[in-house]
């Protein structure tokens, strides 16, 4: 019970802020955590453990260039029943590309499509071009980079994008989107070489980077967080001198950003790893 009692102590709140106009919320939450009869809400929710990958389990984001398709086949990874009647984890099978997603498995026998549908349940949105996707490490958010240019927020199964952050047809194609380590922030590069980094906290409206730099002259094609960091960056492409990888820090001023450059590549890097055990 001692490790209860940190929710009744008066600076322990959620709400961080200095604002004054934090302080009606923060005199709710301590009135609400000392009534007797909703305290077990709390100490579930606050002290339970958390398993990071559990809000996105099962959720898969698919693009194919004229729409966006979300399924959920949570049902078909949890229950091992499953797993065996289709051996799809562990044998080549047929998908038919149709509207039933039909499911074909190794004995030839069509396993009726009412029994999968429910595995399949798939959400379509319309939007054109989405060529690069990825996926929040803990929220059910996903973001989208697509070839005129637009970069937008998903959230699971909401029709319209949380945020558009650049919009169509005024930026380079996007070859790369990437959410840090924690999620509280992603990068994205472009066909003009930009490197660009937005905030990503739950909360948190931001749709200019704060983050905007020309880090190849040619063209940028990869990049990625080391490690569990959200501020060092390493970047592939194509630049003059053929500098072509080169490492960030976004902590630093833009003008002193760049880190180190290394002159590799003649023809342009295309892809970039960052292996945290060996820190190469």
């Amino acid at each position: 019970m001692k490790k209860y009692s940190v929710l009744m102590e008066p600076k322990n709140t959620p709400f961080e802020s200095v604002d004054p106009a934090s302080l009606p919320v923060k005199r709710i939450w301590l009135y609400l955590v000392r009534q007797e009869h909703i305290l077990p809400v709390f100490v579930r929710h606050i002290f339970a453990s958390c398993d990071q990958q559990q809000t996105g389990s099962g959720l898969l984001a698919v693009s194919n260039t004229r729409e966006l398709q979300e399924m959920d086949i949570g049902a078909l990874l949890d229950d091992p029943e499953n797993v065996k009647l289709s051996s799809w984890m562990f044998s080549r099978a047929e998908l038919d590309d149709n509207d039933d997603y039909q499911l074909l498995i190794e004995s030839g026998r069509q396993t009726a499509t009412a029994n999968f549908a429910y595995f399949f349940q798939v959400y379509k949105r319309q939007v054109n071009g989405i060529r690069r996707l990825d996926a929040h490490p803990t929220m059910p958010y996903y973001v989208s980079g697509s070839s005129d240019g637009s970069i937008r927020l998903w959230e699971w199964k909401v029709g319209q994008p949380l945020f558009t952050h650049r919009i169509a047809g005024q930026f380079a194609k996007v070859t790369k989107v990437l959410f840090s380590y924690n999620g509280s922030k992603f990068a994205s590069v472009d066909s003009d070489g930009i490197l660009c980094l937005w905030q990503a906290t739950q909360g948190m409206q931001f749709k200019k980077p704060f983050f905007n730099q020309k880090c190849h002259s040619k063209l940028a094609a990869d990049v990625r967080f080391l490690g569990a960091t959200s501020s060092v960056l390493v970047t592939a492409g194509v630049s003059l001198a053929d500098e072509n990888i080169a490492l960030w820090d976004t902590l630093m001023p833009q003008a002193k950003a760049l880190i180190h450059s290394w002159t590799a590549h003649p023809e342009g890097a295309t892809s970039v790893l960052y292996l945290s055990a060996h820190q190469v």
